[in-house]
């Protein structure tokens, strides 16, 4: 169903999202597959339903949630031509990491809950 999304248990994330205009938000998460979701709907309010930042630019895998909170505090304090060098190693291009995460979804466009597991319509699609 997922195409190349990172399915690691017990893992947390940091990444990076950004507008079409380039304004960039950096974040942590424990479930990348659901967070990432909610910023492309636009689900919860805040700096990226506000500014559109619905691209996945960048993301590293970190063993535990402090860990993570640490390297986003760390990244945050970037200033933007370092943002953009990060960004740049990993995705030179500025493609969106997670433009197939979804494709499946589109056909039934199910909920997915905290967990980043599809929830299943009441006529099991």
């Amino acid at each position: 169903m997922f195409h190349d999304i990172p399915m690691l248990f017990n893992e947390h994330y940091i990444y990076i999202m950004a507008s079409k205009s380039g304004t960039l938000y950096v974040g942590s998460t424990s479930n990348i597959i659901s967070r990432v979701y909610e910023h492309k709907q636009k689900l919860v309010e805040g700096f990226t339903k506000k500014y559109g930042c619905v691209r996945l630019l960048y993301y590293e895998i970190l063993k535990t949630k402090q860990e993570s909170l640490i390297r986003e505090l760390q990244i945050k304090k970037y200033n933007r031509k370092k943002k953009e060098e990060l960004i740049n190693k990993l995705n030179p291009k500025w493609e969106d990491l997670a433009w197939d995460w979804y494709i499946d979804l589109l056909v039934t466009q199910p909920l997915i809950h905290r967990k980043g597991i599809p929830r299943r319509s009441s006529s099991g699609l």
